[in-house]
């Protein structure tokens, strides 16, 4: 029997997606907003566009035009394509635009040859990389060691010289350093007429030879652009589980030439603090805290963080009269302790982006942890400091690409999805609008115990260089109150990013993408073993909820716990910021955790079947290579023969194996898993137990089968029930259920 798969179909009931005719024609409107507050000029933007089954072969047949129809010069890479026919699931978008504050750019997506931008080229000579992107030229050491940008150009002025640590640690007492490392592996990952990236990877090293934490660093370089967007991640990649490594310091350093540090900037909340930096003078912020920093050396004052929220902090930068450098990272404050510093020699400038800046308590990471950042570097003609003020702005909420909810909604990318509010759900619109209300009201909730939590007598926030991006879940009574082996967090339960992305993707409102970048960001890094000693680089996700984001329940929290098997396992999300961002480290680590996945035996506990099952179909979804589905359908029959004398008692843990075996009967086809699908929608209305994950396998079962009962049970579930420990059960009830929508409006058309 062939099937269509449920991928598809939301495409032919929300929206009549019309197949463009001529270059002319829009295939899809895009809108890049500006929400930060700032005018945007000739900014390079990234972001991910889905595409239904079908509809384009081959990216070289794409090109954008600005809202007056004028060709915009573009760079298109396709990132995913549709089982079967091959054609484009996911393009990742590459232009370059202006915007108006709290405005945005309208783009329009066409068939035709996409114009391409002048003046990128990239030459590969002994020793170095270099890049002239028509507006800087730079180059990067492929031998004796990797030193970030070893040296840079505006025209024929000196912007960045070489560097003697590159990216560094402070660590246990010594100093390691990537150009030390005379093992760093320096190429370049892609180029094309619009972007290039070059990746270094490697591990620090320290004078006396002995290793330190794995690094790998991008750096984006885009046509006719000075700005470098770098994405630095530091993996502690040795050790047992219990090792820890204390860092007081780690950093991305660059240096300048004397002519280029004769003045120095540094963001405040409020107000830049400026002025003439001599040799033998610095000046820093400092956050250690969420919600205060410090200014120092030349640079004095104070501000506020999550009180106020400020994108205007996080960036520094030393001048001259003719060229100058600044840097900054996205979410400073929000994940302290962090500075950015500069300072002057005889020999030139340094300007430094602390990643951690401990200058009190060092920070413990153990084994298995990674992090990464997101730098932007700009080397610019001596522009006055509150231009350079903005551009650091708009960093903190880059613009982006996306397509309109109900392009998302009908690509059938997202999956079945619908509209919130604007889909034809007929009878069911109440049902829909019950769960959306619920949903948002989830949300604030969310948000609100980001910046305050309080619970058994401690008073906190989730923010911090390991906390921000996860949520609070509990205060164990075994310890004191202001150990961190007394906090639990959720880790990301359930893959509570997935949820936020659906909801993101059916109303289209901003923050709900900004948390799901957020959690997702920490799921990749903080969220995942990065090591473990008989596993490759990915052993498994941390257990959920994670005491000091590594530990177990008491009595056993006090150690770094090994979770090999798949109860609190996520990697759906990983595959989706992928798409929608581009982001190279997220797509490696979700293929790390579902070769995890392969490689492991069969999970006989219904919540392990469910997310091993869940990393095997998201993995054949971004391959089509059969082996996953292959291996899913030898998982499935497993868990078929183990229940043949009965399905077990209802527990939450029923509608995540629900929602995996309805992914694969629409992944495969196979006519056995809808009839265990429905057996087991059976065995759960006789028994009466409801439960709001349950929904979306009922849906299945109604969608398929047309009886009014499996209809009625989803129904009765999908608002069933209400969350206690927000940010675990939130997922828990909900993460499957938006896939609801998407049937309930077809079939309000179709009956």
């Amino acid at each position: 029997m062939k099937l269509t798969p449920l991928w598809t179909l939301t495409v032919a009931v929300l929206v009549t997606v019309t197949v463009a005719a001529s270059a002319a024609e829009p295939i899809v409107t895009l809108i890049a907003r500006e929400r930060a507050g700032v005018a945007r000029t000739n900014e390079p933007i990234t972001g991910g566009v889905p595409l239904p089954r079908g509809l384009v072969k081959d990216a070289d047949d794409l090109a954008l035009r600005d809202g007056s129809g004028k060709p915009v010069p573009a760079q298109f890479d396709v990132l995913n394509r549709w089982p079967g026919d091959k054609s484009i699931r996911w393009v990742l978008v590459n232009t370059t635009v202006s915007a108006a504050a709290n405005g945005g750019a309208k783009l329009l997506l066409v068939r035709g040859k996409a114009t391409q931008p002048a003046g990128l080229k990239v030459v590969k000579q002994a020793g170095r990389i270099t890049v002239d992107t028509g507006a800087l030229r730079f180059s990067v050491k492929t031998q004796g060691g990797f030193t970030g940008v070893h040296e840079a150009h505006l025209g024929a002025e000196q912007v960045i010289s070489p560097s003697p640590h590159g990216l560094y640690m402070r660590m246990d007492g010594d100093l390691y350093s990537s150009a030390l490392d005379r093992g760093a592996k320096v190429v370049v990952e892609s180029q094309g007429p619009q972007t290039v990236v070059i990746k270094a990877a490697g591990q620090m090293v320290s004078a006396s030879g002995a290793k330190g934490f794995h690094y790998i660093v991008r750096i984006h370089a885009y046509a006719g652009s000075a700005r470098l967007r770098i994405v630095p991640v530091v993996r502690r990649m040795y050790g047992n589980r219990d090792s820890t490594s204390k860092v007081a310091d780690l950093g991305f350093e660059f240096s300048t030439p004397p002519a280029a540090a004769r003045r120095f900037a540094i963001g405040g909340d409020k107000s830049i603090s400026a002025g003439a930096i001599a040799p033998g003078q610095s000046a820093a912020i400092t956050y250690s805290t969420s919600d205060r920093y410090n200014m120092s050396g030349l640079a004095s004052g104070s501000g506020r963080g999550k009180s106020t929220k400020p994108l205007a902090v996080g960036w520094a930068g030393v001048s001259g009269d003719r060229v100058g450098l600044a840097a900054g990272v996205r979410y400073f404050w929000q994940t302290f302790p962090k500075a950015v510093s500069v300072s002057r020699t005889d020999a030139g400038g340094r300007l430094t982006v602390h990643l951690v800046s401990a200058k009190g308590k060092p920070l413990v990471i153990f084994s298995g942890m990674a992090r990464s950042h997101e730098i932007l570097v700009l080397p610019h003609a001596a522009r006055p400091a509150r231009e350079l003020q903005s551009v650091f702005v708009g960093h903190q909420l880059p613009l982006r690409p996306f397509a309109p909810v109900q392009w998302n909604c009908a690509s059938g990318a997202f999956g079945s999805i619908a509209p919130a509010g604007r889909a034809p759900y007929g009878r069911f619109a109440g049902n829909v609008a019950t769960w959306d209300r619920t949903m948002a009201d989830l949300y604030k909730r969310l948000m609100s115990d980001r910046d305050l939590w309080r619970k058994r007598g401690v008073t906190m926030d989730a923010y911090g260089f390991l906390g921000f991006g996860d949520t609070l879940h509990w205060v164990w009574s075994q310890e004191p109150k202001t150990s961190p082996w007394a906090i639990a967090w959720d880790a990301n339960y359930y893959d509570k990013p997935l949820m936020m992305l659906l909801f993101w993707a059916r109303t289209g409102h901003g923050k709900l993408f900004d948390f799901f970048d957020v959690s997702s960001w920490h799921l990749m890094d903080i969220d995942v073993i990065h090591y473990h000693r008989g596993f490759d680089e990915c052993a498994g996700s941390r257990r959920c909820p994670a005491t000091n984001h590594v530990g177990f329940d008491p009595p056993n929290h006090r150690q770094a716990v090994g979770n090999f098997g798949f109860d609190h396992h996520k990697s759906e999300s990983l595959f989706y910021r992928y798409y929608m961002t581009g982001d190279r480290w997220s797509l490696r680590v979700a293929q790390g955790l579902a070769k995890w996945a392969y490689k492991s035996k069969d999970q006989s506990q219904r919540r392990n079947f469910a997310h091993q099952m869940n990393s095997l179909l998201a993995a054949w979804n971004h391959t089509a290579d059969r082996k996953w589905l292959q291996r899913a359908q030898k998982l499935f029959n497993a868990m078929v023969n183990r229940h043949a004398k009965g399905w077990p008692k209802g527990d939450f843990y029923n509608g995540l194996m629900m929602e995996a075996i309805a992914k694969y009967y629409y992944a495969s086809g196979d006519r056995n898993a809808i009839e265990a699908l429905a057996g087991y929608c059976d065995h759960h209305i006789a028994n009466g137990f409801k439960y709001a994950n349950m929904a979306y396998g009922y849906a299945v079962v109604w969608k398929e089968t047309g009886k009014d009962k499996y209809l009625q049970a989803a129904l009765a579930n999908m608002n069933h029930g209400r969350p206690g420990h927000i940010g675990k059960d939130m997922p828990m009830h909900y993460r499957s259920t938006a896939w609801v929508t998407g049937i309930l409006s077809a079939g309000s058309r179709g009956r």
